[in-house]
């Protein structure tokens, strides 16, 4: 790939984390309002409001890890055939889908640093 084309690869993949975490934000806010428009406040107990965030938070959060996996991971590393054991593609593949607010960044940043120098 030419740096112009990773460039445009590593700009799309800024927006598809942000767009991410925008995800999640509006998921849980849409989770209490659902909540809040079919009970009253006054009728339940708190952590009636709280359970429905988590599960949406929960279910958010982990479609975002595998969503960045197959549109962002794939596009932007190539696999090396000597580290591309099962064991290691699925311990490489589990972290980034579950760690992936702190993964992808440093992705970003390690990809730049090797394209620049």
């Amino acid at each position: 790939m030419k740096k112009s084309e990773i460039f445009k690869a590593i700009l799309a993949a800024i927006g598809r984390y942000l767009g991410c975490w925008l995800f999640l934000i509006l998921a849980v806010e849409a989770s209490l309002q659902i909540t809040l428009l079919f009970v009253p406040r006054q009728e339940l107990p708190l952590h009636w409001y709280a359970v429905p965030a988590a599960c949406v938070t929960m279910l958010g959060y982990l479609s975002c890890g595998v969503y960045l996996n197959h549109t962002v991971k794939h596009r932007l590393t190539e696999p090396h055939p000597m580290h591309n054991g099962i064991f290691q593609v699925a311990v490489n593949n589990l972290f980034s889908c579950y760690f992936w607010p702190v993964y992808y960044p440093f992705l970003l940043i390690l990809i730049i640093l090797n394209v620049v120098l």
